[in-house]
C-alpha cells in the first residue's frame, strides 16, 4: 500500500478498501442505523440513504488524514456507528425544522380565520385560505397532506412517482407559497 507523501493520506486504493470492508458489514450497519431511527420515532426507510452518507462522510475523513486505512474491521464499525449517529441526528434536526414549518404555515392559514370577528370577516378569511390553496396544485397539496402525516421522503416520493429529491423541492416551494399568500 503506498500511502501518500504529500499530507499523509491515504492512497485512493486504502480508501477503496475501506469503502468495501464498510460494504462487507453493511447488515450490521443498517440495522444500526435502522435501531437508532426507530428509536427518534424517524421511518426505518431512511436507513439506507444514511448508510450511504455514512460511507461518504468516513471517505472524507480518509481523505482528510484523520483515519488511517488500515484501521481494524472492530473500530471501522465503531466509528461507522458513530458518524450514521451523527447522520440520524441531522436527519432529526431536519424533520423537526420541517414539521415547525408546516406548523407554521398551517396556524397561519387558520390565524386567518381565527381572528375574524364576525361573519363577513369570517366569510373572507375561508375565501383567503381558499385563494392560498387554489395557488397551490393537487400534486403540493398531496405532499403537504403527507407530511403532516407523518410520512418519510422516501414514501412521499413513491408515492408521487418523483425522486426524494424532487419531492423536498415541491414540499419546500409549496410551503414558501403558502407563506408568501399570508402576507
Amino acid at each position: 500500500m503506498d500511502r501518500n507523501t504529500t499530507d499523509g493520506a491515504p492512497s485512493p486504493d486504502e480508501r477503496a478498501q475501506v469503502a468495501e470492508r464498510m460494504l462487507a458489514q453493511r447488515t450490521v450497519l443498517v440495522s444500526r442505523i435502522r435501531q437508532q431511527l426507530g428509536q427518534r420515532g424517524l421511518a426505518p426507510q431512511l436507513a439506507d440513504d444514511i448508510f450511504s452518507t455514512t460511507i461518504r462522510r468516513t471517505d472524507a475523513l480518509l481523505a482528510a488524514g484523520r483515519v488511517v486505512g488500515e484501521i481494524p474491521d472492530a473500530r471501522l464499525v465503531a466509528l461507522a456507528t458513530a458518524v450514521s449517529r451523527n447522520a440520524v441526528r441531522e436527519s432529526c434536526r431536519v424533520a423537526r425544522r420541517q414539521r415547525l414549518q408546516l406548523d407554521a404555515a398551517s396556524e397561519q392559514a387558520r390565524g386567518s380565520t381565527a381572528a375574524a370577528p364576525d361573519a363577513s370577516r369570517e366569510a373572507s378569511g375561508e375565501h383567503d385560505i381558499e385563494q392560498m390553496l387554489a395557488r397551490v396544485d393537487a400534486r403540493a397539496l398531496t405532499l403537504l397532506g403527507l407530511r403532516l402525516r407523518g410520512a418519510g421522503w422516501p414514501i412521499i416520493a413513491e408515492e408521487l412517482g418523483m425522486s426524494t429529491v424532487a419531492a423536498q423541492r415541491l414540499y419546500y416551494r409549496a410551503v414558501k407559497g403558502l407563506a408568501a399568500c399570508r402576507d
